[in-house]
C-alpha cells in the first residue's frame, strides 16, 4: 500500500517539481520542494560546521586549517562540499553515479546550489570532465548533470570547457600521492576558450584529496581565470 501511495505522489510531484514527493536521501514523507527533507540538510549542514578554510575538509574546533593545506599549495583558492562522504549522501551519489538514477542530481544539485551560493559570486560553472573510458562505459557525466542544475539555481552560464586527456588509471585504485601523478596535465581548456579574469566555480561530486579539482583549476588558470572556487556534494574525512 505504501508502495502504491509513494508511486502516485511521485507522479504528481514529478509533474510538478521534477522530483520525487519522498526525500531523496532517507525516504522520509513528505518533504518540500528541492527533494530533500530539513532533517537531512540539517544533518549535512551540521556535518560541516567548522572546516578547512581552503580545502573545506571538516577540523576541530577552533582549527581553521588543516595540516595538508598549511604544507601545500593548491591551484583552487577555496573547495567546500555539502557533506561527508559516508551514509545517505554517499549512497545518493553512488546511485546516482553508477544505477543510471540520473534523475538525484536535481536534489543532489540543490544541496551543492547552497554550496555554491555561500562561496559568493562567480562568473561561469564548469564541471570536472569524467575520464573517456568511463563516459564510454556510464554514457553520462554525473558532474555535468550536477552543473547544469547549479548553473539554472545560480542564474550563472555553464561552460563544459575542460577536456580530460592522457590515458590514466581509475583514481579511485590508487593511493594518495599516486592520485596527484596521475591527474598531472590531464585537462586542458578547449582551444579558443580564454577566460581572462573569470571567477569560476568548478563543480565536482566528491573531493577526496583534491588532486583532479587541482588539476581543472590548473588548466582553467592556465586559460587566464582569476579565481577558481571548487564545490562539490561531499568531501571524504580520511584518505
Amino acid at each position: 500500500m505504501f508502495t502504491q501511495i509513494r508511486s502516485a505522489l511521485d507522479k504528481v510531484s514529478g509533474i510538478i517539481y521534477g522530483y520525487p514527493a519522498y526525500c531523496s536521501l532517507c525516504s522520509a514523507l513528505p518533504v518540500g520542494e528541492n527533494g530533500v527533507c530539513s532533517q537531512c540538510i540539517e544533518t549535512l549542514e551540521n556535518q560541516m560546521t567548522n572546516t578547512c578554510i581552503i580545502c573545506g575538509i571538516p577540523l576541530a574546533s577552533p582549527l581553521t586549517l588543516c595540516q595538508t593545506c598549511r604544507l601545500n599549495m593548491y591551484y583552487f583558492d577555496r573547495a567546500k562540499s555539502a557533506g561527508i562522504y559516508k551514509g545517505l549522501l554517499k549512497d545518493a551519489i553512488l546511485r546516482m553515479k553508477y544505477r543510471g538514477e540520473r534523475w538525484l542530481s536535481r536534489p543532489l544539485g540543490h544541496l551543492l546550489s547552497n554550496v555554491a551560493v555561500s562561496m559568493g559570486s562567480v562568473d561561469m560553472v564548469v564541471p570536472i570532465p569524467l575520464e573517456p573510458s568511463s563516459m564510454e562505459k556510464r554514457g553520462y557525466n554525473q558532474a555535468k548533470d550536477l552543473a547544469l542544475y547549479v548553473s539554472y539555481k545560480i542564474k550563472v552560464p555553464l561552460f563544459d570547457i575542460l577536456i580530460r586527456e592522457g590515458k590514466k588509471d581509475r583514481q579511485a585504485k590508487l593511493k594518495r600521492l599516486s592520485r596527484w601523478e596521475n591527474l598531472r596535465d590531464t585537462m586542458k581548456v578547449e582551444t579558443g576558450c580564454e577566460i581572462p579574469g573569470s571567477i569560476v566555480l568548478l563543480v565536482d561530486d566528491v573531493m577526496t584529496t583534491g588532486a583532479t579539482l587541482d588539476e581543472g583549476a590548473r588548466a582553467l588558470k592556465q586559460a587566464g581565470a582569476e579565481k577558481v572556487l571548487c564545490a562539490t556534494l561531499a568531501r571524504t574525512v580520511r584518505y
